[in-house]
């Protein structure tokens, strides 16, 4: 029994003790893992900042340059300690009358001495102060310039990306255009900021650190060890400090976001809040949103400030010590009053100590900041093409000039010369076996499914079905803006996949529910999107008058250059349908797909249009999606319902001619 018990005594014992060292090993291990992937972090920022400043590398060394020539004849001030010394030493003699000439003659040249001392010493640092000056300006305008040369090239390659992308981004629901907007503005120059700058402080501090300590070692080794005491102190403040700064800067740069969200959503959406009376809701969230913000900023600025505090009463108090200590050092005989001088580098040391750890802190803020924005547009700008071109900042003047001085030769930048893709006649359209399936929230979603459809040439066609049923989405695949997950979409027999966005813009004209004006005049608004044809005033007019607009655009102050307000809201709802109208048919496009083109029209206005559409149409392919069918039954040639729910043996749609769906 005893051995039995023993037995089971060390058997436990033995386990106990795997156990421990099982445990002390998934320690380790997750220690190891912990340390490389800090290193990993810490190379992936320096690769992030090399990568932004990489396509401004010559104005970087130029800034060097200057930095390096600045921090030089800084180091050259606590020399005046010394001097000002000598400058004392000598005293300006009074010549008495009772003087003989020999000591009027040495008092003579002792003033003379004692005023070429001081000539000597105002005209040798009046030119060091201009020296400095100099590069004090140099250093702080090219820093500022690559500052914004950097930002110029971070919001052209992202706003570049931007305009690339696949229209399924924008339709994404996680897109938030006012986030985005955000990253395009603040976070942006933040970036550029920190690096054109922060960098350069590091800089200036490594060349304070290696200056001062080569001047210590030369000069007084006797305070190399209090120096090395002021470099920690401030190291680990530095540390402490920056931890919270960068902790409180994160929240900070979140809610400075979300005010921004905010205030464009509610601007976009100003009229259902007038609508339902909630301004003073509206006015008390923003009010808290921006109390939010207001917290978290305090709390950057309170452990900014203790930051400095510390730096000031900790480097004043160090600077005092060294002094101190010096004059102890020269009152025992053991230093020169050089000494002096030389406890200045020995503050310089820690100074240049503290820069480098904060820029460190702030640059880790900065990649972080953009890791934020590639985060929101799903690219890394910074290996563009657009951001590495090493002409995007001259390029950029050059569209400038042009813009005010050449306009139309500025207009043939972005335009083809020739619409050589625009089709003769109406096209054929053919939808075979197309599957299309999107992603919503990480869920895969099929809207349709085996949806097979033929719309004549020249034919003016409905798409009609609840909300849902894919409506929209047919007229996005149709346009490219959406790619089918399986199947075809054929004109004349030849895939659309097969064809570029140039023929789409040539031979396609989109007219969506909600008018798209630009805050520009109407002749803009009328040619835009119908580059590569004729846009003179004649053939405007024609298309106007074709959309029944050109009345009322005449009847503006300015006529066809009335410049119109943000998304053209002095403008009825019908102007603005016309107005897209005569955009849309200026091209004499062979497709025309309108999505519920007369949804927000009162009922005279709609009638009008629809009236219009009838002229409009002819010689076309035309799309029509609607809710209200009724008011086109004497118009289009086929209707075509789209139902719900989708499945695969549900087919989508049931052709019916417009004389079957009056049966």
């Amino acid at each position: 029994m005893f051995k039995l018990g023993r037995q089971i005594f060390c058997s436990a014992e033995r386990n106990a003790f795997l156990a421990k060292k099982i445990i002390a090993s998934f320690s380790e291990k997750t220690a190891e893992e912990a340390a490389k992937k800090k290193v990993d972090q810490k190379n992936k920022d320096f690769q992030t900042v090399y990568r932004i400043i990489h396509p401004e590398k010559k104005g970087f060394i130029l800034a060097a340059v200057t930095s390096a020539i600045s921090s030089g004849i800084f180091m050259l001030y606590p020399k005046l300690i010394p001097q000002l010394s000598d400058l004392y030493a000598n005293k300006y003699e009074k010549i008495e009358e009772s003087d003989s000439d020999e000591q009027k003659l040495n008092k003579q040249k002792n003033n003379q001495n004692t005023n070429n001392a001081y000539l000597k010493f105002f005209l040798t640092w009046g030119l060091v102060c201009g020296v400095s000056g100099f590069f004090n300006f140099s250093r702080r305008y090219i820093n500022g310039d690559l500052g914004n040369r950097i930002s110029i090239r971070l919001r052209q390659a992202i706003y570049n990306d931007l305009m690339t992308k696949d229209s399924t981004f924008y339709f994404n629901k996680s897109v938030n255009t006012a986030k985005i907007i955000h990253k395009l503005s603040n976070d942006v120059s933040q970036v550029s900021q920190s690096v054109s700058m922060d960098l350069f402080i590091a800089f200036r501090g490594a060349l304070f650190i290696t200056g001062g300590t080569g001047f210590l070692l030369f000069q007084s080794p006797q305070l190399i060890l209090p120096s090395l005491f002021v470099m920690a102190g401030l190291s680990v403040s530095s540390r402490f400090f920056g931890n919270y700064q960068r902790h409180y800067k994160k929240e900070e740069a979140y809610d400075l976001t979300k005010t921004s969200e905010q205030a464009q959503e509610a601007l976009q959406n100003i009229k259902l809040i007038k609508i339902s009376n909630t301004e003073i809701k509206e006015q008390i969230d923003y009010q808290s949103t921006l109390a939010r913000f207001y917290n978290s900023s305090k709390k950057v600025q309170y452990w900014t400030g203790m930051n400095f505090g510390f730096l000031e009463g900790f480097g004043l108090y160090s600077l005092i010590g060294i002094l101190g200590y010096g004059s102890f050092l020269i009152s025992s005989g053991l230093a020169t009053p050089e000494l002096l001088s030389s406890s200045m580098y020995a503050f310089y040391v820690g100074l240049g100590v503290r820069s480098i750890v904060n820029t460190y802190t702030e640059l880790k803020k900065t990649t972080g900041l953009y890791d934020g924005i590639v985060s929101v547009i799903g690219t890394d700008v910074t290996q563009s093409q657009t951001y590495n071109n090493p002409k995007l900042i001259e390029e950029g003047q050059e569209y400038l000039k042009l813009q005010r001085n050449n306009a139309e030769f500025y207009q043939q930048l972005y335009s083809n010369n020739t619409a050589t893709l625009h089709q003769s006649k109406p096209p054929h359209i053919t939808l075979k076996n197309i599957t299309f399936k999107y992603d919503e929230y990480g869920t895969e979603r099929q809207l349709l499914s085996d949806l097979n459809i033929e719309i004549e040439s020249g034919s003016v066609v409905a798409l009609v079905g609840p909300s849902g049923c894919g409506k929209t989405t047919v007229l996005n695949l149709l346009t490219k803006l959406y790619q089918p997950t399986s199947g075809d979409i054929l004109f004349d027999g030849q895939s659309l996949q097969a064809k570029d966005s140039k023929w789409v813009q040539q031979n396609v004209s989109y007219v969506t529910q909600e008018p798209m004006i630009f805050q520009d005049t109407v002749y803009y608004n009328i040619i835009y999107g119908n580059q590569g044809f004729d846009t003179s005033q004649e053939k405007v007019i024609e298309a106007a008058k074709m959309a029944n607009a050109h009345d009322f655009i005449m009847s503006l102050p300015e006529g066809y250059q009335t410049k119109l307000s943000e998304r053209g809201q002095d403008l009825s709802g019908g102007q603005r349908q016309r107005l897209i109208l005569a955009r849309a048919i200026l091209k004499d496009p062979k497709i025309l797909i309108l999505d519920e083109g007369t949804a927000n029209l009162d009922s005279e206005s709609e009638k009008a249009i629809i009236q219009d559409l009838k002229t409009i149409s002819k010689n076309r392919t035309c799309i029509i999606v609607t809710h209200k069918i009724e008011n086109f039954l004497g118009f289009v040639n086929k209707i075509i319902e789209l139902k719900a729910p989708i499945n695969s043996e549900n087919k989508l749609q049931q052709e019916k001619s417009e004389d079957e769906k009056a049966n």
